[in-house]
């Protein structure tokens, strides 16, 4: 009966995504999942999903496509999530390192148009935490690539009206990436004169300097 059962469900998933569209079905079950009586049922049909689209080679950026996020626009959107939890299963499977902002950023057309998204979402209880992991991603992606300040800057195409600008989000990822940038640039130089008073105080006690003295 549960063979019977998961073959019902394997055929199920193909016509309800022919019928209502990939980006709905999926929507709808993720909702599902949240009625204690069908989030069995749900669970299942949506592991059908993420597999078939795994054989079927999709990359994260088809998925994109497919669940519509660049209609919607919206960060927070449970299809975000049903993404993320696609690429987790494609990076496994596959040995890729696809990441969700990497995908986001070129669906959305580049990193001009991701940020302003980032800030509205940041602002609603319920999307605030995966804006922030997002914004976090991105400034430690121009980190660890050397992305010099000006560069951002031209990245984020800052809008010709300042009211705009300001209220974009990109003037305050902007700052953080500047502070950022201070923060680590005072660590390196602590560092490194923590380093010169270690080495000019073993030169002082060096047994082999009192060697040389005698």
């Amino acid at each position: 009966n549960r063979n019977k059962d998961q073959e019902n469900q394997l055929s199920l998933i193909g016509p309800l995504s022919a019928k209502y569209g990939d980006d709905t079905v999926a929507t709808m079950l993720v909702d599902l999942k949240k009625n204690p009586e069908l989030a069995k049922l749900a669970k299942q049909l949506q592991d059908q999903q993420l597999t078939d689209w795994l054989k079927n080679g999709k990359s994260g950026g088809d998925i994109f496509s497919l669940l519509k996020l660049k209609d919607d626009g919206n960060i927070g959107s449970q299809k975000v999530q049903v993404l993320e939890d696609y690429l987790t299963i494609v990076n496994t499977k596959k040995s890729t390192d696809e990441t969700l902002l990497n995908v986001l950023t070129k669906g959305f057309g580049g990193e001009s148009n991701l940020v302003p998204l980032l800030a509205k979402a940041g602002i609603d209880p319920l999307m605030v935490d995966k804006s922030k992991k997002l914004e976090a991603a991105l400034l430690t992606k121009w980190r660890d690539d050397n992305v010099p300040r000006l560069t951002v800057w031209v990245r984020l195409k800052f809008d010709d009206n300042l009211d705009e600008a300001l209220s974009s989000g990109k003037m305050g990822i902007f700052s953080s990436m500047y502070l950022k940038t201070i923060q680590t640039t005072r660590y390196q130089r602590s560092r490194k004169s923590l380093r010169n008073m270690e080495n000019l105080r073993w030169q002082k006690h060096s047994p082999l300097r009192r060697t040389t003295s005698s």
